[in-house]
């Protein structure tokens, strides 16, 4: 081999070695503004999905009601093809389910039927992409749901209650107000899709629900189950059972609790699933984890990213392990702590061992708004987050906190997905001053 070709060998294994380490390009971000026809409400929008999110599971359709079609079940799940992948959004100031098309780039207002099952108006509640599916007494047709959680009710305080929107029907399933057992009641926490893997026939499915606010920093976390339906053909009846929607709670580890932290004791914090897609026999080991980051502990902004995961097992234990993360300059800094930013979600497996999330705004550790872009690389190997300042250009949104960032695709085929380079949306939140904010922008980050 010539001396040339032996030292561009040598350059592509470096670069490997750097990309494979998270030390990758520096980071940008192309911002547009989005002029729209209607706009959700200008202020804080912390109920949000953090991708878009498809209307069915995705998964071959049944040959009957809940009877698998014979010979063509490619993804362990039956049910229908997805026709619609939105993000959507709960208005705290407007009371009201919207949606944004990723197909137009427009907002759309909802006016969902079933008002007995409308959510009481309050704000800081959690929104989330159910993980019930067909297969596991979920929806026979799979029709995909999205659960509302909490929030400050005002002129009451805060509250548990539990709201179930029917995408497909376009209607308030169930509001539950007094389910037992139940998570105490709380603002601002961190919910995610969670969906249990490997667990036998102790099946969990539904969101996950930790930390939060409440005279104090909460700790605990839980686990909503969305059982709508009964399936007969399901024999993994442990666990939450079948025609049920309740709430069991789950503890943690060790590796969550060393060094004296609780590190699920956090509010106003970033949070993300790991996997936009219904696929069980090919992904579902990433239904049941997420990442979080930032975020409040006892009046202390944290950084401190965390890659939780649930202990898998087939004898019904219900624990989390915590990976957690130190933090490395990947270009642009290390950022100060900060909560109250707009989370959007990127796929795992980026390159190997490599998850991610971006965040945009917040508030810093010096008590000042924010309104840059930055990507972190997770590099699960050596527990390092590499920080990435996205360099911006075409105008920015002003200083805020407490908007939506979330990606506009998912990993559904005919999708983008979520690797950059890849558009999120960011909408609301409030100005420093508090004021509420009601602007719309594109952001290609790179």
């Amino acid at each position: 081999m010539s001396k040339q070709r032996r030292l561009v060998a040598i350059l592509f294994v470096v670069v490997a070695m750097i990309m494979a380490s998270g030390l990758a390009a520096a980071a940008g971000v192309t911002w547009t503004s989005l002029s729209q026809i209607t706009n959700p409400p200008a202020g804080i929008t912390w109920a949000s999905t953090k991708f878009a999110v498809p209307n069915y599971d995705g998964c071959p359709g049944p040959t009957s009601d809940y009877r698998p079609p014979i010979g063509n079940n490619p993804d362990g799940c039956y049910g229908n093809q997805p026709t619609t992948h939105r993000i959507y959004s709960w208005s705290e100031t407007g009371s009201q389910m919207y949606y944004f098309n990723n197909a137009d780039l427009r907002w759309y207002a909802l006016n969902p039927g079933n008002i007995e099952g409308a959510p009481t108006a309050r704000e800081g509640a959690c929104l989330a992409w159910s993980g019930q599916q067909s297969s596991d007494n979920g929806h026979n047709l799979g029709e995909q749901t999205l659960v509302l959680f909490g929030g400050y009710i005002s002129g009451v305080g805060y509250s548990k209650e539990v709201n179930i929107y029917n995408i497909v029907n376009n209607t308030w399933e169930k509001k539950l107000t007094s389910l037992s057992p139940s998570p105490s009641a709380r603002g601002y926490m961190h919910c995610a899709r969670f969906s249990s893997s490997g667990g036998g026939s102790w099946e969990y499915n539904g969101i996950v629900m930790s930390g939060g606010f409440n005279a104090g920093t909460l700790s605990d976390v839980w686990v909503f189950c969305d059982h709508a339906d009964t399936n007969p053909y399901e024999h993994d009846l442990l666990g939450c059972g079948a025609s049920v929607r309740k709430w069991v709670q789950f503890s943690w580890d060790t590796s969550c609790s060393d060094q004296s932290i609780l590190t699920l004791k956090r509010a106003y914090g970033s949070v993300t699933e790991l996997n936009t897609r219904v696929d069980p026999l090919h992904n579902h080991a990433w239904d049941d984890e997420f990442v979080i980051w930032g975020g409040v502990r006892d009046g202390v902004a944290l950084r401190e990213g965390a890659y939780v995961t649930w202990n898998q097992n087939t004898g019904g234990g219900v624990t989390f392990h915590c990976q957690r993360f130190s933090d490395f300059d990947g270009g642009g800094g290390i950022p100060l702590p900060r909560y109250f930013s707009g989370t959007g979600y990127r796929p795992h497996d980026l390159l190997p061992g490599l998850l991610g999330m971006v965040v945009f705004g917040g508030v810093a550790s010096s008590g000042n708004a924010q309104n840059d872009v930055r990507v972190m690389n997770w590099e699960r190997s050596t527990s390092r987050i590499y920080y990435y300042a996205a360099t911006p250009t075409g105008g920015s949104p002003s200083l805020r906190y407490g908007s939506e960032f979330p990606c506009f695709y998912n990993e559904y085929p005919g999708q983008p997905g979520c690797d950059t380079p890849v558009n999120y949306m960011m909408f609301g939140g409030n100005r420093p001053d508090g004021v509420g904010l009601q602007d719309t922008w594109g952001a290609y980050v790179t």
